[in-house]
């Protein structure tokens, strides 16, 4: 990120993409060493059998979303959300069903840590890939349709 600013400030580089897209990008480098620290070890039984479907929908989304983003950012287009927000709803449902389940009150602190500790990191992660998805569509050229012209 310095470096891009250094370029941008000599003006070595002008690549049209305004400084929030790289802040962005490393806010969701966090995101994902938060994730990858929550799952370094597997979560307990109960949490895989109640998140794993879900958690892995909306990974694969969000995956999907970052990869859309990639190649907007390279045609200058907008960027389709496709079932992110659907996805991420679901994962908060089972979360939400698991958080009031007796198996999630058995969890011992560590345990317990690890699981909260992906939602908040899965949270953060959907915010930034939208707020990534944003900026690149703040952008992508408006396009005016010859009829409009007329």
């Amino acid at each position: 990120m310095k470096d891009a600013d250094r370029e941008r400030a000599s003006r070595l580089a002008d690549h049209g993409i305004p400084a929030a897209v790289p802040r962005t990008l490393w806010r969701i480098r966090n995101d994902l060493v938060l994730s990858g620290r929550a799952l370094d070890e597997p979560l307990p039984p109960a949490a895989m059998a109640a998140l794993a479907k879900p958690s892995a929908a909306m990974l694969i989304a969000h995956a999907a979303l970052a990869t859309r983003c990639s190649e907007a950012l390279r045609t200058r287009g907008k960027v389709d959300r496709g079932d992110v927000e659907a996805c991420y709803r679901m994962f908060g449902t089972a979360l939400d069903l698991f958080r009031r389940s007796e198996a999630a009150a058995t969890l011992d602190f560590d345990a317990s840590g690890r699981v909260f500790g992906l939602a908040f990191a899965a949270g953060r992660l959907h915010r930034d890939l939208l707020d990534l998805a944003g900026r690149v569509d703040e952008i992508a050229p408006t396009k005016v349709l010859a009829a409009e012209q007329s």
